[in-house]
């Protein structure tokens, strides 16, 4: 890969991470993830991350979980970070399956990575599965699908304009 190509991906990346960041704040006013403040955000991806760092995989709640200082700017990194990982990850799957068109491919690639909060994030932090065992009225399975679905409707639109890939 070459440089020019390198640093347009990840400016596709960071403005598709952008653009579900800016889909958050408006689907959390609307109620996507149910009604009350919402509790999540890049502070506790960072305290989720920082606590890996320390060898702690796993959390009862990472809501109760003691915060740790830098994990706000370690969560934003380790956030656009995966953005970025993730729009080279839907590059390459494109590039080896010669596909041109970029709406359907983005939005369904955007869809099948809410696995990873699903399965992996939100029962790592004692939220459970999909998010179902996070305090109510929250609905973090619902408003991760939400977010997904919107990184994946402007992964598809950064791409197309951008063409990094």
């Amino acid at each position: 890969m070459n440089t020019h190509v390198l640093l347009l991906g990840a400016l596709v990346g960071v403005l598709t991470t952008a653009s579900s960041d800016v889909a958050v704040v408006i689907g959390s006013r609307l109620g996507v993830g149910g009604p009350g403040p919402r509790r999540g955000g890049p502070a506790i991806i960072g305290r989720w991350f920082a606590y890996m760092l320390k060898g702690q995989f796993r959390h009862a709640s990472i809501f109760e979980t003691p915060r740790l200082p830098g994990e706000l700017p370690l969560g934003i990194t380790a956030h656009y970070a995966i953005g970025i990982i993730f729009t080279f990850a839907f590059g390459m799957i494109m590039r080896a399956l010669h596909v041109s068109s970029m709406t359907l491919p983005a939005v369904l690639f955007g869809l099948a990575t809410v696995a990873f909060p699903w399965f992996l994030m939100l029962p790592s932090q004692g939220l459970g599965i999909m998010g179902r065992g996070a305090p109510p009225p929250a609905r973090l399975g619902r408003m991760s699908l939400y977010t997904h679905f919107v990184f994946g409707l402007a992964l598809a639109l950064w791409v197309t304009l951008l063409r990094p890939f």
